[in-house]
């Protein structure tokens, strides 16, 4: 069987938002990137600033004459002059490198003196420089770091030696890092030996970078990946009923070989996943439950009523559900005056797949629901927790579930686990 991957799509979304958590995805421009795009790269010191008047938010604005001492790519205009927003309490690098005519290779994005960086070449004084300094390691295509200034420079000075290519660069992923490198041939033997390791996600970000480089051979070499059988498996616990088989490398060459315009047949790269549940094997449930109701009259007007149920009154309950099942929350909201007969319908209806408490409930004043001032309102939550074999399969046009249409009642295995109406007044 070909490599596949399980992926639990809750427990990396919790990860991802962990506040302790470092970030996973970085997004890093190689220096070979940053040379191919840029039209003037030379190494030279800054020989005078400048300060004008204090721009917004305490930046200083500078113009900055350059000293150039060796030119590798490109041709800069004399006298050379760059411009910068600067905080107040990065001028002192400002000083230091002018006053002690500190080294650096500049790297000069546009004709513009705005868009600019520098690579300090004296690690005695690095500097902060508001942003614009490019701080080691610097990593390189081949995803290998240098630190050394010297190195640094004798680094670009050989890639800027070599035959010029067109500006363009792809975001290569590696894992968890995503690195800038150029469109050079370089990339596509990279691209190629992903290719080759036959593993998924390298194979599918080896397909992706070949796309830069079409050719008939290259063509020949992907058509066979659309039958590729690696895939991904995606099983979210809070969806259970929505896991998919996805064939990524088949989806990848397809996309390629399309946008090379290759006519191509369509193909299956996702496939859902058959949903297993018995509702006679049945497993423990920690699930809050409210246990009381709170209203009262809010907005800047005073014109809508807030009911909820309080973080003091909910209560945690021990539960046995079927295995699998989908365990959802239905909340009707009935809110009424005290002098009137209760609605035959709700004011509001709440419904959850998953066993949520019920959120917030805001009526807002409109109509015959005009909370008036001064008479009395009566409040009622009718609460239920269920278990349905039945899953949501509406969508809205941004991918989400459509529970209000949902009619989880209709499962053949349908069980109320819990079941609570909630009284309280409002008014005086």
């Amino acid at each position: 069987m070909k490599p596949k991957l399980l992926l639990c799509v809750a427990l990396i979304f919790m990860f991802l938002v962990n506040s302790n958590a470092q970030p996973l995805l970085q997004y890093i421009e190689s220096l070979d990137a940053m040379v191919v795009k840029a039209p003037l790269i030379f190494r030279g010191y800054f020989s005078d600033d400048t300060c004008s008047i204090t721009s917004r938010d305490g930046l200083f604005k500078y113009t900055l004459t350059v000293r150039v001492e060796e030119v590798l790519k490109g041709h800069p205009p004399a006298p050379l002059e760059l411009t910068a927003d600067i905080y107040s309490y990065e001028t002192n690098d400002i000083k230091q490198w002018v006053g002690g005519h500190t080294e650096q290779l500049f790297i000069i994005n546009a004709t513009k003196p705005t868009r600019w960086r520098v690579i300090c070449l004296d690690a005695a004084h690095p500097g902060r420089f508001f942003g614009l300094a490019i701080q080691p390691p610097i990593t390189l295509m081949g995803s290998t770091e240098l630190t050394n200034p010297a190195e640094i420079l004798a680094y670009t000075r050989k890639i800027t030696r070599q035959p010029s290519h067109p500006p363009n660069t792809f975001w290569l992923n590696d894992g968890w890092v995503y690195l800038d490198v150029p469109v050079t041939p370089e990339l596509e033997n990279r691209a190629l030996q992903l290719i080759r390791s036959n593993h998924w996600p390298s194979l599918e970000e080896g397909i992706k970078a070949l796309g830069c480089f079409k050719s008939a051979k290259n063509i020949q070499l992907l058509k066979p990946l659309l039958n590729d059988s690696n895939y991904a498996e995606f099983l979210d616990p809070d969806r259970p009923w929505m896991s998919q088989r996805i064939h990524y490398p088949r989806k990848a060459a397809y996309d390629v070989l399309t946008n090379w315009g290759v006519n191509v047949s369509e193909l299956v790269w996702k496939e859902d996943l058959p949903w297993h549940y018995d509702p006679t094997a049945r497993q423990p449930l920690e699930v809050q439950i409210p246990f009381g109701l709170s209203a009262d009259r809010i907005g800047p007007l005073g014109d809508n009523i807030g009911i909820g149920s309080g973080f003091q009154t909910d209560e945690w309950t021990n539960l046995v559900v079927g295995s699998n099942m989908i365990t959802g929350a239905r909340i009707e909201w009935f809110v009424y005056p005290d002098s009137q007969p209760k609605p035959s319908k709700p004011t509001d209806i709440q419904q959850y797949c998953q066993p949520r408490l019920p959120s917030d409930y805001f009526n807002r004043a409109r109509g015959d629901s005009l909370p008036e001032a001064g008479k009395k309102y009566l409040v009622e939550m009718n609460y239920v927790l269920f278990e349905t074999d039945n899953a949501p399969t509406n969508l809205d046009e941004w991918g989400q579930i459509r529970t209000d249409i949902w009619r989880p009642q209709d499962g053949k295995a349908y069980r109320v686990l819990v079941e609570k109406t909630l009284r309280t007044t409002f008014g005086p």
